[in-house]
Parts: C-alpha cells; structure tokens; sequence
C-alpha cells in the first residue's frame, strides 16, 4: 500500500513539473506584444439588428466615425516598451501612453496622461500579427478589427 502510494505521488509530482516547464518554455504575452508594430489594415464588422455586414476594409467616413472614440486612431505603428508605455507613431505625430494587459492577458488597455483609457480585444498575438477588436457603441454600431504587422523581426 505504501509502495502505491509512493507511486502516485511521484506521477503526480511528474505531472506538476512537466506542466510548470511548459508554462515556462512559453513567452507570455507580455514578452509577445514588445516591439515595433505597423499597421496594416482597419476592418468593420457592422452589427445591425436585420443582418451583419464584414467590409474587407474600413471605408475612411465610417473609420473616421470610428475614430472618433479611438484617442490614438490616427497612429500607424506602436511601440510596445518593457517599462509599460507605448509610443504611437503617426504621419506627423508622436506621443506616449501607458499600456497594460488585464484579465487574462487578453485586454490591452491604453491610458492617456489625461486618465482616459482604452480597452482593446487581443484576438491574434504571435511573433508577426497582433490582430485587436474595439467594440463600437454609437450609430455605426460594429466592431473594428486593427491588423499590425511586427517590424524588424
């Protein structure tokens, strides 16, 4: 019986290393969202309450409109930094916010010097594409899909 014993304890104390090893062995997403980021492509998928409607990319009034609620939505590459801010690059702008992730780290929220924030839905994150969905809540009611490409590598 306590040869039996010893038998499942050592499984199980198997079973937790391998399991520990294997969270280690992969890049959280912290590590993952570092770098520079170009934006490739906006998509809108419009919610309306008869039929969804999927534009293959955002037509410039509706992400205008869009916009409009996204501080930042005139940046066309993100600098994620390890100290948690991220610098936005646009066509002749510059400028800096705090990042952090929440829940899961499935939230990317940006917070301006003024306190205001944004949250954004990380949908892809791998070592070339970082997909995230923000939730539009006014008359072009939908969901915009920001596509980036990693830069450099």
């Amino acid at each position: 019986m306590i040869k039996l014993w010893g038998i499942y304890i050592s499984f199980f104390a198997v079973g937790i290393i391998g399991f520990l090893l294997i969270l280690k062995a992969t890049p959280n997403t912290e590590k993952r969202i570092l770098g520079e980021w170009k934006e490739i492509k906006w998509e809108y998928d419009k919610v309306n309450t008869r039929q969804q409607t999927k534009l293959a990319f955002m037509p410039e009034e509706i992400k205008d409109m869009v916009g409009k609620q996204l501080i930042i939505h005139e940046a066309e590459t993100w600098l994620f930094n390890p100290n948690g801010t991220l610098t936005l690059f646009g066509r002749n702008s510059e400028k800096t916010v705090e990042w952090r992730l929440k829940g899961r780290g499935h939230i990317l929220q940006l917070k301006h010097t003024d306190n205001r924030t944004e949250q954004y839905n990380i949908d892809i994150l791998n070592g070339k594409t970082l997909v995230l969905n923000f939730e539009s809540n006014m008359e072009v009611r939908g969901i915009a899909k920001l596509t980036f490409n990693k830069s450099g590598g």
